[in-house]
């Protein structure tokens, strides 16, 4: 007699943030899609669009900041946040209650920076930026504001 129990096999978002969270660039790395389009911020800390290389630098410069202000190498908590405003119910993903990447210096509490992740069936095709904007506490209902190039 056999068991018919299916597999355990975690979402590709999950897996991105698992990832991220535990600064495996090459593990991210293996997740996103070489013709994707993914967001960074240059020098200026302007939002530009990207390729995959240029992403992968950018995040790991990000995790040198990070870990440079007196954080030890823990594992980053986060959140997957289901959009519902948007027709494809694109994913949010929030590290460390909405404090990394930091986007921007003068973040307020109220503010949290995500990560909208667009995907295929295989790879995470772009990744954009975004506040979530803390607009009532009970219930909690937040406002998302899209990071664009030229914001």
């Amino acid at each position: 007699m056999h068991s018919k129990i299916k597999p355990y096999k975690i979402s590709l978002i999950t897996e991105l943030a698992e990832a991220i969270s535990s600064f495996s660039i090459t593990n991210v790395a293996s997740l996103l899609s070489d013709e994707g389009l993914f967001s960074i911020q240059n020098q200026n800390f302007e939002i530009v669009n990207s390729d995959k290389e240029a992403f992968i630098g950018w995040l790991n410069r990000c995790y040198g900041k990070f870990l440079f202000r007196g954080r030890f190498r823990r594992r980053l908590s986060f959140n997957i946040v289901q959009c519902l405003n948007s027709v494809s119910g694109k994913q949010i993903i929030v590290f460390d209650g909405g404090r990394f990447p930091l986007l921007s210096k003068t973040q307020t509490k109220n503010e949290q920076s995500g990560l909208v992740i667009r995907y295929d069936e295989n790879k995470i095709t772009g990744i954009e930026f975004c506040y979530l904007v803390m607009k009532t506490e009970k219930p909690f209902i937040y406002e998302k504001r899209y990071l664009t190039p030229g914001s």
